[in-house]
């Protein structure tokens, strides 16, 4: 005996065949593999615009709607600033512009436009700092003194913003850490820049 299943039935089906023809017609997330990024420098200033070269792209992942995006270094999928559409196969340079906040960060490519969705390559870790701070230069006239002997240090290329953001100079180990400079108790070794241009401090070996 044969099964009859009325017009309810046939509703149930037409409806799971549309479901299947709507899956069959989403497109898929592409793989990444091989893609890689490269930027050219490490240090950057606030709202500077970054080149980001974009190798290993396919006409699948630029159909999926593939993207690069700045993120926090380290930072959650959702945390990224400027962004664009990858549109080139194989190799292409994109250009994003940087935030206006110093720190960490890096470009990140993303497989398909999903903003919480994982990535499939990122670029080095790279720096933004203040504005104008890439500009100054440090100068002093020889590379080895005797202890007492004073050193004239020359500052160029500061600017207003520099100083009004608190900028230093220091003494420090070479090589050493951010931290690790001669503070007064070894003979105040270390000032604010207060000049904008070019300025010339004196300091004793101690």
């Amino acid at each position: 005996m044969k099964k009859r299943f009325g017009a309810a039935g046939t509703r149930f089906t037409a409806v799971f065949l549309a479901i299947l023809m709507f899956a069959a017609a989403m497109p898929m997330p592409s793989s990444a593999a091989g893609v890689s990024l490269s930027i050219p420098k490490t240090q950057y200033e606030e709202g500077d615009t970054i080149e980001v070269t974009v190798s290993g792209v396919t006409q699948e992942m630029i159909d999926n709607s593939s993207w690069i995006a700045v993120y926090d270094a380290g930072g959650g999928t959702s945390n990224y600033d400027e962004w664009a559409y990858v549109t080139s196969v194989g190799t292409s340079t994109i250009s994003l512009k940087l935030p206006k906040i110093t720190g960490s960060y890096e470009i990140r490519f993303v497989p398909q436009f999903s903003a919480s969705g994982g990535h499939s390559a990122a670029s080095g870790t790279f720096t933004i700092v203040k504005a104008g701070a890439l500009s100054v230069t440090v100068s002093i006239p020889q590379t080895q003194y005797a202890e007492g002997q004073r050193i004239k240090v020359t500052v160029s290329g500061v600017t207003q913003e520099l100083i009004d953001n608190s900028c230093w100079i220091a003494v420090y180990d070479s090589g050493g850490g951010t931290s690790d400079y001669y503070e007064e108790q070894y003979g105040n070794n270390w000032q604010f820049v207060t000049n904008v241009g070019t300025s010339t401090v004196y300091w004793t070996c101690r």
